[in-house]
């Protein structure tokens, strides 16, 4: 009868006084020396975190969260929205000045690193222009940010307007990736959305904020739109 030790063949004469593993390695057999390290974290695995897994590293053996494994991805995300509730206004944007986008609705957040912190949105609750939203990101990497940005007023009388947005450091005026660089058309829709995405390198605490501005064309402020199911809203997500 075939059983899971049947693919083996015979092992050969285990060693005097050592603790040994048994198993295949591309196909043929072999032999781990464990020493007392393997009994000493087993016989003490009623001390470890729920859900920690076993791991062998050379000669250290120990458990670990399964997010600290070399070869498991960490995900963390967030995605948010700039909705007209919540404590919060839509206003028109002033033309011809860089203005905070003021996120106030958080709808997604994850992080299955077990030993770092994610992204944590800041909104300070203020309704209207005074509105402000950051986010402090607390494991440094890769992060990939896009954003969505929909707004009344794209019309023929607004034709020539440039629209730009881009991550800031937070308080600041210094720009670390622009996200959006185009200008409004001149056609009749009155609502319309841009989208726009990019990188940028994070080190642990580092505060960042989407600002958006409008210059130029005829026509009014911009006013947020939500039209087609669309709402200004952001997605970062740690890539590497």
């Amino acid at each position: 009868m075939a059983t899971k030790f049947s693919q083996f063949n015979q092992v050969l004469t285990p060693s005097y006084n050592q603790t040994e593993l048994v198993g295949l390695d591309n196909g043929a057999n072999c032999r781990v020396f464990t020493g007392s390290n393997l009994l000493n974290t087993i016989a003490n695995a009623a001390n470890q975190t729920a859900n920690d897994m076993l791991y062998i590293n050379g000669g250290a053996v120990d458990f670990i969260n399964p997010s600290q494994h070399p070869n498991v991805p960490v995900r963390i995300s967030l995605y948010a929205e700039w909705l007209n509730s919540g404590g919060n206004s839509y206003f028109n944007i002033p033309k011809s000045s860089l203005t905070n986008i003021p996120y106030n609705d958080e709808q997604s957040n994850a992080n299955t690193n077990s030993v770092t912190g994610g992204i944590t949105m800041n909104y300070n609750g203020v309704p209207g222009n005074n509105g402000n939203t950051y986010f402090s990101i607390e494991t440094e990497g890769q992060y990939k940010v896009g954003i969505n940005l929909n707004f009344f007023d794209q019309s023929s009388a607004n034709s020539g307007m440039s629209v730009f947005a881009g991550i800031y450091t937070r308080n600041t005026t210094n720009l670390i990736k622009g996200i959006v660089n185009t200008v409004a058309g001149n056609h009749n829709k009155n609502d319309m959305n841009y989208f726009g995405q990019n990188t940028f390198t994070a080190a642990s605490g580092d505060e960042i904020e989407i600002k958006l501005e409008f210059i130029g064309g005829n026509g009014n402020d911009p006013f947020p739109a939500t039209t087609g199911g669309i709402a200004c809203s952001i997605c970062i997500e740690k890539i590497d």
